[in-house]
């Protein structure tokens, strides 16, 4: 629920599943290159690139001045 005690539509987007995809990125990323394959390595860190920009870009908060712990259907935190 927000703050307000009105309760958030969904999709809910939770913080700690984008970290999960990032770090899930970041180490395929690693395994990949131990495998010999360089590109598949290099796209897999430019998704994990992507992936935390947009994260920092939707998810901070700047009235609270830190990330939100989700974002509602609305993108509201």
């Amino acid at each position: 629920m927000h703050a307000d005690g009105s309760l958030a539509e969904g999709p809910i987007a939770l913080c700690e599943v984008q970290a999960y995809v990032y770090g899930a990125k970041r180490g395929l990323a690693g395994v990949a290159r131990r495998l010999g394959r360089p590109k598949r390595a290099a796209s897999l860190d430019a998704g994990a690139d992507r992936l935390r920009e947009a994260f920092a870009k939707a998810f901070w908060c700047e009235d609270l001045g830190c990330f939100a712990l989700a974002l509602d259907g609305r993108k509201g935190a």
